[in-house]
């Protein structure tokens, strides 16, 4: 960790820390929630996976309707290491440890070093409420909508920096994102979190979502959302130091110094961060996916168990022809299998919906290490 270390000596931790920096213009992690949603559903009652199978795309689903979630931006983001004395990682790891589990301490906290900081873990108490009201008056529309919001909100708290004061991640390296004349592609990679939340996971999507498995005997009653929500976020805040210095090593082989340099190597450096990150956004996608999973589970026992027969009625064939699988998604497998098959292909149909993952490109099938099936030759 000497080269961490070195990146972060006077400059992570400076004076008050600095103010949180912007951070709702930053994509929402589509893929990353996306993929937590797939991975969630099987470890839902059979009863309970109509509430995320209806929606399959996050992209189509207006989260902010009501003008109260600004989803994964600053009102969700908790800064764990704000009252970090230094930056060793010690420090940073008890500071992180320390931090309130009270929103009031929390904001009194926030307060002290100059800092406008989130209330995930609340705001995840909240959504759990809000979904247990939902399902208690069995509306789908409204159902569906707050089940996804809380997998969302599951999300934001795996993904490692959503869970530092240094958020944006440019105290970690030494590329200098000057906003002066650089281009709007330039701009979209500028932060470390951005980076890595949102490109690095996008360009494994296909891996992930063959290697992302959950074993239900890890599902657990929660009865304390808030403690819950903790235990995953400083779970994710030890992951930030190994993508940090990932990113850092990256940036240095490459000779990354600027925005310039880094449009030049754009495609290189994914490459080498996505290998090596694999494993780790692997773990975390799996955490937020079993927070969600467990968080809707919890709501729905406080609602008393209802049932949603309604959300999985049978479809008419006429609205399966017209739902059929797009042209894009010319390849399909399971997450089950290491075989991948054309869309058409007759062993492809009885792969259950829950377990169908979909490619777009014999390149994305590829890269999850599949082979073809031998009655559609999906190679050929």
């Amino acid at each position: 960790m000497n080269l961490l270390t070195l990146a972060l000596t006077g400059s992570m931790l400076a004076a008050t820390l600095a103010a949180a920096p912007e951070a709702k213009n930053d994509a929402l992690a589509f893929d990353a929630c996306e993929l937590a949603a797939e991975a969630a559903v099987p470890l839902l009652s059979p009863v309970l996976q109509p509430v995320l199978g209806l929606a399959p795309r996050f992209n189509t689903l207006n989260l902010t309707a009501r003008g109260r979630l600004a989803i994964v931006v600053a009102d969700h983001f908790l800064m764990l290491d704000v009252a970090a004395t230094d930056a060793s990682r010690p420090s940073r790891i008890a500071a992180a440890e320390r931090f309130p589990r009270d929103l009031a301490s929390a904001r009194t906290l926030y307060s002290k070093h100059g800092v406008e900081g989130g209330q995930l873990p609340w705001e995840i108490e909240e959504q759990v409420a809000r979904l247990a009201e939902a399902m208690r008056a069995r509306g789908s529309e409204s159902l569906v909508r707050e089940a996804r919001v809380l997998i969302v909100l599951a999300t934001a708290a795996s993904l490692p920096f959503n869970t530092t004061v240094d958020r944006q991640g440019q105290r970690w390296g030494s590329i200098s994102w000057s906003m002066a004349g650089t281009s709007t592609e330039a701009r979209r990679h500028r932060t470390v979190r951005h980076r890595y939340h949102v490109e690095v996971i996008r360009r494994l999507r296909s891996r992930l979502a063959f290697e992302v498995r959950i074993s239900p005997q890890r599902m657990t009653t929660v009865n304390d959302p808030i403690a819950a929500a903790f235990d995953v976020l400083l779970g994710t805040y030890r992951s930030v130091d190994e993508l940090a210095m990932l990113d850092v090593e990256v940036t240095a082989e490459l000779r990354i110094t600027g925005a310039l340099s880094f449009l030049s190597r754009a495609d290189q450096y994914y490459a080498r961060v996505a290998q090596r990150a694999a494993p780790i956004l692997e773990a975390r996608i799996e955490a937020g996916a079993l927070l969600g999973a467990e968080l809707i589970t919890t709501a729905w026992t406080r609602a008393g168990r209802p049932s949603f027969a309604h959300l999985a009625a049978p479809t008419p064939p006429s609205a399966i022809e017209s739902k059929a699988t797009p042209v894009a998604a010319r390849f399909v497998g399971s997450r089950h299998s290491k075989v991948y098959h054309r869309a058409t292909c007759p062993h492809a149909a009885r792969i259950k919906k829950s377990n169908l993952v979909h490619f777009d490109s014999l390149r994305r099938v590829r890269e999850t290490g599949r082979r073809a099936c031998k009655t559609c030759a999906p190679d050929k």
